[in-house]
């Protein structure tokens, strides 16, 4: 297990809540400029490449599925139709034709889709024609992986992120990932559980971890996460 480089900074007390310390395991600041931006004035940037994520005979594949919709939806039909035309359409049974015509659409694709994937899964064809490596490559920079917290059950929050630390262990990269448990939380109650199932965590984490409860909800998680961007993220 590595070595948690903590530093303990206390200097503030929160108010209107028992006025306890706020207890912060951070590292060092690397401070980031993050602008607010106009969601209007995006400027895209066609010039970027997009990668391939299909395979090549994906056209091929749609076909087949588009095929086996319209078998099944033709086979279902069969049946009303006869049953309707024996003394002509009315418009009731015209009406109910369609809707019954759109959903059994709808059943088909999903049936035809499922039927295709366990002949997939069959065959263990399912990444075959995927260019995906055994194994991802090693990350060459430091990830940061953040969760938010507002007076939530600080146990479930803290037993996800066990998972996805031991998860990280089993690839052996916890060392280019710092986890963050950034909380809003105004509960006292809810504070001291975190606290608590941030130090049981800790003792056990492979990758570092530090904490952070915020004295202010500004904009709450979407502000949270903002400002631990302008202090951190770079």
């Amino acid at each position: 297990m590595n070595n948690q480089a903590i530093r303990i900074d206390a200097a503030n007390t929160e108010q209107g809540l028992n006025a306890r310390p706020a207890w912060t395991w951070l590292p060092d600041e690397s401070p980031m400029a993050m602008p607010r931006q106009s969601l209007n004035g995006w400027d895209a940037t066609p010039d970027v490449p997009t990668p391939a994520t299909s395979p090549a005979n994906v056209g091929g594949r749609r076909l087949l599925l588009a095929v086996l919709t319209a078998l099944v939806t033709t086979l279902a039909l069969i049946a009303p139709v006869a049953l309707f035309a024996r003394h002509g359409f009315d418009a009731l049974e015209l009406a109910s034709l369609t809707i019954f015509g759109v959903l059994i659409t709808a059943i088909g694709c999903w049936f035809s889709s499922a039927a295709i994937g366990f002949w997939v899964l069959l065959t263990g064809r399912e990444q075959d024609d995927l260019a995906f490596a055994p194994h991802p490559a090693e990350p060459t920079q430091r990830t940061a992986l953040l969760m938010p917290l507002y007076n939530e059950d600080a146990r479930a929050a803290f037993a996800r992120l066990a998972l996805i630390d031991a998860s990280l262990a089993r690839l052996g990269v916890s060392d280019a990932f710092d986890i963050f448990v950034l909380s809003d939380s105004t509960k006292a109650e809810a504070a001291d559980q975190e606290h608590q199932a941030y130090l049981g965590f800790r003792a056990h984490a492979h990758s570092r971890v530090f904490y952070r409860r915020r004295e202010k909800n500004i904009e709450r998680k979407c502000g949270n996460l903002a400002e631990w961007t302008h202090r951190f993220g770079g």
